[in-house]
C-alpha cells in the first residue's frame, strides 16, 4: 500500500513539475516575464497620402486599374517627401526605429542596380528651448539591390530600410522625446532611377 501511494505521490510531483515549467513558458512567450516586461515589434502604417511634399515635390500617381493603387514618384535627387509623428507612449528607447519605405518599380531594371535612399530627420522634445524641428538635422541612408530572382519588371514591390540611431548626439529618441521629423529622397539616379512609393512603416520596440 506504501509502496503504491509512494508511486502515486511520485508521478503526481513529476507531472506538477512538467506541467508547472510547461504553464511558465507559455506565460513568459504571452505576458513576458514575472516583473511584466514584454518587448513586442510595432508597427505604425504609413499610406502614400501620408507623406507630405517637399519644396520640389514627387509626382501622384496611381498604378494599375482595378484596384487603381495611389503611390509617389520620385524620379530626381531634389524631390523629397516627409512624415511627421508623435511617437508613440509605449516606445522602448533603447532599440532604434526603423523607417520602411514599400517601393514599386516604375521601369523595368537591370540585376544588380540599387535603390538608393537618404534621410534627414530630426527629433524634438517637448517644453524644452532649441529643441524644434528647425535644429540641426541626422542623416541615414539606406540601400536594397533588385535581382533577377526578386523580379525587374515595372510594378515588382521592394522595401529600402532607414534606421534612426536612438542614441544619436543631435536627435536622440529618449524618455523625453516626443516628435520625429523626416525628410526622404532618393541618394542619386545612377542606379533604379525612377521609383514608386507606397507607403512606409514605422516599426519600434514596445516596452509594454
Amino acid at each position: 500500500m506504501r509502496t503504491r501511494l509512494a508511486k502515486v505521490l511520485f508521478t503526481a510531483a513529476v507531472l506538477g513539475v512538467v506541467f508547472g515549467i510547461a504553464v511558465a513558458a507559455v506565460f513568459a512567450a504571452d505576458f513576458g516575464d514575472v516583473a511584466g516586461n514584454t518587448a513586442l515589434t510595432r508597427t505604425l502604417t504609413l499610406q502614400a497620402s501620408d507623406l507630405g511634399k517637399g519644396v520640389t515635390a514627387p509626382t501622384d500617381v496611381s498604378i494599375g486599374t482595378t484596384p487603381a493603387v495611389p503611390a509617389v514618384l520620385f524620379d530626381a535627387v531634389a524631390e523629397t517627401a516627409n512624415v511627421n509623428i508623435t511617437l508613440p507612449a509605449d516606445l522602448d528607447v533603447a532599440v532604434d526605429m526603423t523607417l520602411v519605405l514599400v517601393v514599386a518599380l516604375s521601369s523595368t531594371e537591370t540585376n544588380g542596380d540599387t535603390l538608393d535612399w537618404t534621410c534627414d530627420y530630426v527629433t524634438s522634445a517637448e517644453n524644452t528651448t532649441g529643441d524644434g524641428p528647425a535644429k540641426t538635422s541626422t542623416q541615414v541612408t539606406g540601400s536594397t539591390t533588385v535581382t533577377t530572382g526578386n523580379g525587374l519588371a515595372i510594378g515588382d514591390v521592394y522595401t529600402v530600410t532607414l534606421t534612426f540611431d536612438n542614441a544619436d548626439a543631435t536627435n536622440p529618441v529618449d524618455g523625453t522625446t516626443t516628435v520625429l521629423n523626416a525628410e526622404v529622397h532618393l541618394t542619386n539616379v545612377t542606379g533604379v532611377a525612377d521609383i514608386h512609393v507606397l507607403g512606409a512603416e514605422l516599426n519600434y520596440e514596445g516596452s509594454h
